[in-house]
């Protein structure tokens, strides 16, 4: 019988059916050159014991890639290369890590994600992608989570502390202890200890009594209790109620004015492509003190200090304007008459009434305030000029008015007294902050914050599909809140950029830890001499 030579087939190599100017060649070539720059970051897969198989420098990439296609959970990055994705093959090198593999490097690597984060701003800012020079900055209230009916109040938390403490050692059966362990799994007891619950309820509500009964309900339970609240007192704030689900989630009001458990996101974004060069999370419930933060943060991100830093006037907090201004660092930021003006037309449309008696027309923004003559023209066109100085809570004012107002026919809609009288503060610092706002220079650069810093968080809740916060505590909500921070920056490297420059850049890289074991991200400065820019796309770069 006649047989014929069975065929040859050559298995192609992952990724080969992939368009090479895909995006999943930007993630791949950015996790490359981060771990050329820095190897001993990687170092812990060379620990003792039996090697890993699903190396860092492998699930790095593999999870950020996931974040980029809104693929965040360990199941669901699991239940992703199931379905033999081309993507993640590449990624993964046909490894296929389980769901525990990926949490335990989430787990155990959660410092080199902040890196990467870190590394990805230093990056753009050397290949020309992000300038540093214009800080856009803006904070935003996000749900945490949990919900808000599991809480308590600090004096309810320090009054079920006392109890448990008072009560824990009744272990005999007569004891109460004992009987509340009966009567919460066995339902024994209930005569004696149901109308000692019902009071007791009185005071902790029923979160206390969830509590409680946590504590016969599971293994370790009291131990468990006494550390939860332990931390509840860690986070307690005056007598606001505190999560039991997420003690570190604050009582913060949300956009809407609703209460709830949220945190704060704060993020600075850099004006030449709207990446974002810092962010945090903090529990302050408003952002009036988050200004010297957030440029302390930028100093270092950007190491810099002469930017332009622009937020709203929720950030308005004398002490921390005085001292921005007296630093390099110029801030751009409203002030209260200008926000009442932006937010009397954001108003228009809800047609709210005011309870004030001065007739809107005549608020203090509507007053023209003239820097170079310092005076303020009113609606009427009436000057009111500098009458004098007074104090009022220990703050020195300048006193403006007019005797105009003794014949003005709206006299009664404008005046609370005989006259107008408008006030200002004396810092000098404030005055020439106002002026920096005021001026054509200053109006021009505040013009671009919406699309800027409010844009951003636009982009995070639509197009990342983000509507909160999904891990409990601050250090897993900034954790989660880095992944959305590196997505959003790379998905701008890679609008911004061609593959091919990053590839360029990885083997300048490699090429040179031949000659030098030791570089850093300042070797791309020593490599390259300027990048080819076509319609805002570096497509090519000369070598030095």
């Amino acid at each position: 019988m006649n047989t014929t030579c069975q065929s040859y087939y050559t298995l192609k190599n992952p990724g080969d059916n992939i368009d090479k100017t895909h995006e999943l060649f930007t993630v791949y070539y950015l996790s490359e050159i981060f771990k050329e720059l820095n190897p001993t970051l990687f170092e812990k897969n060379k620990g003792p014991g039996r090697p890993r198989i699903y190396t860092a420098d492998i699930m790095l990439p593999f999870v950020q890639w996931g974040y980029l296609n809104k693929i965040i959970s360990c199941r669901d990055l699991e239940n992703w290369w199931t379905r033999n994705d081309d993507t993640c093959n590449f990624i993964l090198d046909c490894k296929k890590p389980g769901k525990s593999s990926i949490n335990e490097f989430l787990n155990d690597y959660d410092y080199l994600i902040d890196e990467f984060d870190i590394f990805i701003v230093d990056f753009s800012l050397k290949i020309g992608l992000m300038n540093g020079n214009i800080i856009y900055h803006d904070g935003t209230v996000l749900k945490g989570y949990c919900n808000n009916f599991k809480k308590l109040y600090a004096d309810q938390l320090y009054y079920l502390r006392d109890f448990i403490l008072k009560y824990r050692h009744e272990t005999d059966e007569e004891g109460l202890w004992f009987k509340m362990g009966k009567y919460f799994n066995n339902n024994e007891f209930k005569d004696e200890i149901e109308p000692i619950l019902k009071k007791l309820k009185e005071k902790i509500y029923a979160g206390g009594i969830y509590l409680l009964k946590s504590i016969f309900k599971q293994k370790n339970g009291l131990k468990k209790v006494l550390l939860k609240i332990k931390h509840m007192e860690e986070n307690v704030k005056g007598n606001q109620p505190i999560s039991i689900v997420d003690p570190e989630a604050h009582s913060i009001l949300d956009k809407n004015g609703e209460w709830g458990f949220n945190y704060n996101f704060q993020a600075g974004v850099d004006d030449k492509y709207g990446m974002i060069a810092v962010h945090y999370i903090t529990q302050s419930p408003n952002d009036q003190k988050e200004s010297l933060i957030a440029i302390n943060e930028l100093n270092k991100r950007l190491g810099k200090e002469d930017y332009v830093f622009v937020p709203d006037h929720g950030y308005w907090h004398i002490k921390s304007l005085e001292e921005i201004y007296n630093s390099h660092t110029t801030i751009v930021i409203p002030d209260r008459a200008a926000a009442s003006s932006k937010k009397e037309k954001s108003n228009k449309k809800q047609k709210k009434k005011s309870n004030l008696k001065i007739d809107e027309k005549f608020r203090k923004h509507k007053f023209f305030k003239d820097w170079q003559k310092d005076i303020y023209i009113c609606p009427n066109g009436a000057v009111l000029r500098k009458m004098n100085n007074n104090k009022q809570n220990g703050i020195e004012y300048k006193v403006y008015g007019t005797n105009d107002c003794f014949t003005c026919p709206d006299q009664k809609k404008c005046a609370t007294e005989s006259k107008r009288k408008i006030k200002d503060r004396c810092e000098s610092e404030i005055n020439e902050i106002k002026k920096i706002y005021y001026s054509e220079w200053g109006q021009k650069i505040y013009s671009g914050r919406g699309s800027n810093a409010e844009g951003n968080f636009g982009t995070l809740f639509e197009s990342r599909n983000f509507r909160g916060i999904k891990t409990r505590g601050t250090k897993r909500a900034n954790d989660e809140l880095t992944q959305y921070t590196i997505t959003h920056n790379i998905k701008k490297i890679h609008k911004h950029t061609t593959v091919n420059v990053l590839k360029t850049i990885l083997n300048l890289i490699k090429q040179e830890k031949t000659k030098c074991k030791n570089v850093d991200i300042n070797i791309i400065d020593k490599l390259i001499k300027d990048f080819v820019i076509e319609n805002e796309i570096i497509v090519d770069l000369k070598i030095k």
